[in-house]
């Protein structure tokens, strides 16, 4: 919170190409220079001092869904590669499905619709 900073795996080094890094780079700088780390973890107190309130748990979800967006837009404003930025996201993500057990998927409740992922909305 005092001094934060961006911590990126070797594998960014190795895997991604250097306008994907410039944009991986670009949108992480964008979420320190929003402050998104501590809106996040203040909607994760809030969470937590009053968890009987399930709008709560909505809101913090909706507002680190935006943090995304917003910080790919900084990413976009600070002149990097739009081509770049979503194969620096996509193959980040990638890293994460392949080391993790594949989760089922469930099925809605009776009438309810299927969430969309966020990325579906997140391209726009």
């Amino acid at each position: 919170m005092i001094r934060p900073e961006v911590c990126l795996p070797v594998r960014v080094l190795d895997d991604l190409t250097a306008d994907e890094r410039l944009a991986l780079c670009a949108h992480e700088l964008a979420h320190l220079a929003r402050r998104d780390p501590c809106w996040i973890i203040l909607g994760r107190a809030v969470e937590a001092l009053l968890p009987l309130q399930a709008l709560n748990r909505l809101a913090r979800r909706r507002l680190t869904d935006l943090a995304e967006c917003l910080a790919d837009d900084l990413a976009l404003a600070a002149s990097v590669k739009p081509v770049g930025l979503a194969r620096s996201l996509v193959g980040v993500a990638s890293w994460s499905i392949g080391e993790r057990a594949p989760i089922p998927r469930r099925r809605p409740a009776h009438g309810a619709p299927a969430a969309a992922s966020h990325f579906v909305w997140r391209d726009s």
